[in-house]
C-alpha cells in the first residue's frame, strides 16, 4: 500500500506534510489496493440494509470502521452488533454508554438500530400484504362520505375564494355539508349566500336557524364574502378550536350566554381572536391583545384561573420562544398543554411559523365537523384470502427483491403480488410485466397503455415505482403492527382500517380526531394532552434536523411518531451523498495511518485537525467542551501540549482540570471555551507547537537531553521558514511556554 516520504522530524516535517498533503491523498486513492477495496465498498455497500449484512462482509466492514477510526475493531463483531443495533436516538443506547465518541458517530452515520432503520417492510410490500389483512366493518352510527369525495374536497378547496365558488361546485358542496352531518335538501343558493355573506354577527341569519351546525358551517367559511381562501387558520387557532370542541363548549352566539362560563367564549370573541393571529406579526404581539389571551386560557380549561394576565402572558411568551419551563411550574397540567400549543403555532424565535397553503389547508379540513364530528370514509369491501405459506414466503422474500427482473422471475412471489392487485386472471407476457414495472406509467408510449386493464396495471407499476400511496400503505402497517403489540381493542384497529382510506399525506391524520387519538396511542402518547398544532409540528418539521421541533421536545414517543411519518430510507446504505462520505472519509484515515507508521505524532496532529473543529462547533461547548476533548485522548494529547501541561495533571480531580484549560485558554487566546478552535489560527498554533514538543520529547528520550533538542528545533524551525513570520510566532511562543 502507498506509504508517503515524511521528510526530517517536528516542525519541519509537519510543514511538509502539509504542502504535499493533497498530493498525497490523491497517491493513495490510485494505489491499486485502495482503489479495488474502494470500488467493492460503493458496488455492495448498498446491499447491507441491515446490521447482520455488514457484519458477514469482512470486506465492506473493514472500510467502515477505518474511516471511523476504529479500523482495529473489525473483529469484535459481537461488540459492532450491539452497538449498531442500539442506535443513538435513545440517550440510554449502547452507543450513547460508551467513553467513545467514534462508536456513536459511526452508529449515528450508519442508522441501523434507530427508529425505521432496518426496517425491511417498503411502501410496496406493506400494499401487498395489507389487501391480505382482515378488514373492519362499517360504523352505523356515523354518517359516512366516499373516500373519492373527501380526496376531491381536500384537492380543491384551497380553490375556493368566494361564495360563487362554492355554489358552483355541487360535488364539494355536498361534501362540506356532509361534514357537519347537513344535506343541501330543500335550501336553494340564497340560503348559502345570505349564510356566508352575512356570517356570524349577532343577528345574522346563522344565529337565527335552530340547528346549530349551520353556525359550523358558516364559520369554517367565514372568510368567503371578503374574497379570502377559505380554510387557512393559524397554528394557534386549530388547536384552541379542538380543545373548545373537547370541552364541549364550543363559541356561543351570544355574549351574555358566554360571559356565565369562564370557560366559554362566544362568537364574536373568536372573530377578534382570529383577526389578532393574522396580523400579529410575533407571538407577543398577539398575546398583547387581551381577547387573544383570554381565548386561549379559556380553550385549555384555565379561564377561571386566578393567574394574572402579566403571568400569563409571560408563560406564553417564554413557549413561543422555546421554553416551557414556567409553564412545566405550574401545578394544573393544563397550563403544559396551552404552552405547548403556543409553543407550536410559532419558530423558536417568536416568529409567526410560516406553514405552505397545503399545509394551511389540511389543516382547516381538520376543523371541519370539529363540533359533530359527523364524516367518515366508506370502508374498504374486504380483505383477500391467501394460504399463510404463502403470504409467509412473500414476507420474508420481497426484502430481497432488489430489481423489477428478480420478482418477474419468481413466479410464486410474483402471483402473490398480482392478486393483492386484482390482476391474476389477466394474460401478460414476462416482457411486458417487466415493462409495467420499469416504465413510466404516465408515459403515452408505456406498456400499461397497450393492456386491456391499463387501470389495474397503472396502480401496480405507481405502487412498485414508489408514491404517496406506497407510504401510506407502510405508515398503516406499522401502526397496525405497533396497534397489536400494545393490545390495542379490535375496534381501534378496525376504525384505523375502515378509515385509513383518505390518508394520502401525513397531516391526513389530523382530519378525524378520533383516527389521530388512534395513531398517537401506537406511540403511547395521550391525544388530551397535545394540541392539533403540536401533532402538526411533529409531523411538518424534518426530525433529522437538530433545531428541528421534535428534536427540541426530547421525548423518544414523538421521535418515533416523527420518524414514522417522515421519508426515510431503511438505514443510510442506499444514500448515495452518505456512501461517498463514508469513502472519503476511509482515504483520509488511511492516510493518517500510513503516517503514523513513520511518525505518529503527525497522524495525531492531522487527526486533532479533522475532529477539533466538531467540538469547538457544539452547541454546549461552554459546559461540555474541555470534558468532550479530555474524553479523546489525541484531542486532549495535542491540547494539553499546547497549554505546556506536564503528564501528572490527569491525575487531578476532573473540575480542577477544567478549571486550568479555562484560565489557560483564556490567557493564550482571550476567550476560556475550545470554540477557540474554531479560529484557523489557533488550530495551527496548537497542532505546530504539539509536533515540536513531540520531537523535544522524543530527542530528550532518545539522550540528546531537553535543552540540546529545544535548541536543535528552534533552528529546524529558523531555518525552514527562513525568518518567517511562521516561524517567529512560534519561537515566541515556545520561548513564553517552555
Amino acid at each position: 500500500m502507498y506509504s508517503p516520504i515524511i521528510v526530517g522530524t517536528g516542525f519541519t516535517a509537519w510543514t511538509t506534510l502539509k504542502q504535499t498533503e493533497e498530493q498525497h491523498l490523491t497517491a493513495l486513492k490510485a494505489d491499486p489496493q485502495v482503489a479495488r477495496d474502494t470500488e467493492y465498498f460503493l458496488q455492495n455497500i448498498g446491499s447491507a440494509v441491515t446490521v447482520d449484512d455488514l457484519l458477514a462482509d469482512r470486506r465492506l466492514l473493514e472500510v467502515a470502521l477505518t474511516a471511523f477510526g476504529l479500523e482495529t475493531e473489525v473483529d469484535k463483531t459481537a461488540f459492532i452488533e450491539q452497538v449498531l443495533d442500539g442506535g443513538v436516538r435513545d440517550s440510554n443506547s449502547f452507543a450513547n454508554r460508551l467513553n467513545d465518541d467514534r462508536w456513536s458517530d459511526f452508529t449515528r452515520a450508519f442508522g441501523y438500530g434507530d427508529p425505521n432503520a432496518g426496517v425491511a417492510v417498503t411502501g410496496f410490500q406493506a400494499i401487498v400484504e395489507l389487501a391480505y389483512r382482515p378488514d373492519g366493518t362499517p360504523d352505523p352510527t356515523r354518517n359516512d362520505i366516499a373516500a373519492a369525495d373527501l380526496a376531491y374536497l381536500r384537492a380543491n378547496i384551497a380553490g375556493v375564494t368566494s361564495v360563487d365558488d362554492l355554489l358552483a361546485d355541487d360535488r364539494l358542496l355536498d361534501t362540506a355539508l356532509a361534514s357537519f352531518g347537513l344535506e343541501r335538501g330543500y335550501y336553494n343558493d340564497n340560503h348559502f349566500r345570505q349564510l356566508l355573506t352575512e356570517g356570524l354577527r349577532e343577528g345574522s341569519y346563522a344565529t337565527t336557524l335552530p340547528d346549530r351546525r349551520w353556525l359550523s358551517f358558516t364559520r369554517a367559511f367565514s372568510g368567503l364574502n371578503d374574497g379570502q381562501p377559505t380554510l387557512t387558520n393559524h397554528a394557534l387557532e386549530t388547536s384552541v378550536l379542538r380543545e373548545f370542541s373537547r370541552l364541549g363548549k364550543p363559541p356561543a352566539a351570544d355574549q351574555a350566554l358566554a360571559d356565565q362560563d369562564p370557560n366559554r367564549v362566544s362568537d364574536a370573541e373568536i372573530r377578534v381572536f382570529r383577526d389578532q393571529l393574522e396580523t400579529a406579526a410575533t407571538a407577543d404581539a398577539a398575546l398583547a391583545n387581551d381577547t387573544v389571551l383570554k381565548v386561549t386560557l379559556a380553550a385549555f380549561g384555565l379561564g377561571a384561573d386566578p393567574a394574572s394576565s402579566a403571568e400569563a402572558r409571560a408563560i406564553f411568551s417564554a413557549a413561543a420562544g422555546g421554553d416551557l419551563s414556567l409553564a412545566n411550574a405550574k401545578s394544573d397540567p393544563a397550563w403544559r398543554r396551552a404552552a405547548e400549543a403556543v409553543q407550536a403555532a410559532w419558530d423558536g424565535s417568536g416568529a409567526v411559523l410560516n406553514t405552505s397553503r397545503v399545509h394551511n389547508t389540511e389543516l382547516s379540513i381538520a376543523q371541519l365537523g370539529l363540533e359533530t364530528l359527523s364524516y367518515m370514509p366508506v370502508p374498504d369491501n374486504g380483505a383477500l384470502s391467501i394460504a399463510s405459506e404463502e403470504l409467509s414466503y412473500f414476507q420474508t422474500t420481497m426484502p430481497t427483491i432488489e430489481t423489477a427482473q428478480q420478482l418477474v422471475d419468481d413466479t410464486r412471489l410474483r402471483d402473490v403480488v398480482l392478486r393483492a392487485f386484482g390482476l391474476e386472471t389477466e394474460t401478460i407476457t414476462d416482457e411486458e410485466l417487466l415493462n409495467v414495472l420499469e416504465q413510466d406509467p404516465t408515459d403515452p408510449l408505456a406498456t400499461v397503455n397497450d393492456l386491456a386493464n391499463t387501470e389495474g396495471w397503472t396502480r401496480l407499476a405507481t405502487a412498485y415505482q414508489g408514491d404517496a400511496a406506497s407510504e401510506a400503505a407502510r405508515w398503516r402497517y406499522e401502526l397496525e403492527e405497533r396497534l397489536t403489540t400494545n393490545g390495542a381493542s379490535q375496534d381501534d384497529i378496525d376504525y384505523l382500517r375502515r378509515n385509513w382510506g383518505s390518508v394520502d399525506q401525513s397531516l391526513d391524520i389530523l382530519v378525524d380526531p378520533r383516527l389521530t387519538d388512534i395513531v398517537l396511542s401506537a406511540f403511547n402518547i395521550e391525544n388530551d394532552t397535545f394540541g392539533a398544532a403540536f401533532v402538526t409540528r411533529m409531523l411538518i418539521d424534518d426530525p433529522s434536523d437538530p433545531n428541528s421541533f421534535v428534536q427540541r421536545i426530547n421525548d423518544p414517543r414523538w421521535t418515533e411518531f416523527a420518524d414514522l411519518f417522515a421519508p426515510r430510507n431503511r438505514s443510510n446504505v442506499g444514500v448515495s451523498e452518505f456512501q461517498q462520505s463514508v469513502v472519503d472519509d476511509y482515504h483520509e484515515a488511511l492516510l493518517r495511518i500510513q503516517v503514523g507508521a513513520q511518525n505518529e505524532s503527525l497522524r495525531v496532529a492531522l487527526y486533532f485537525e479533522d475532529a477539533i473543529g466538531d467540538v469547538a462547533a457544539m452547541e454546549d461547548v461552554e459546559t461540555l467542551g474541555w470534558a468532550t476533548i479530555m474524553g479523546d485522548e489525541q484531542l486532549r494529547v495535542v491540547t494539553d501540549a499546547l497549554f505546556n501541561l506536564p503528564p501528572e495533571f490527569v491525575q487531578l480531580d476532573i473540575d480542577a482540570q477544567i478549571e486550568v484549560y479555562r484560565r489557560r485558554s483564556e490567557a493564550l487566546f482571550g476567550a476560556d471555551d475550545p470554540s477557540v478552535f474554531l479560529n484557523a489560527d489557533n488550530v495551527r498554533q496548537a497542532v505546530e507547537l504539539y509536533v515540536v514538543r513531540s520531537d523535544i520529547a522524543a530527542q530528550a528520550a532518545a539522550g540528546g537531553g531537553a535543552n540540546s533538542a529545544l535548541s536543535t528545533l528552534m533552528g529546524q524551525a529558523v531555518g525552514f521558514a527562513q525568518g518567517g513570520a511562521q516561524a517567529n510566532a512560534l519561537l515566541n511562543t515556545i520561548n513564553v511556554q517552555a
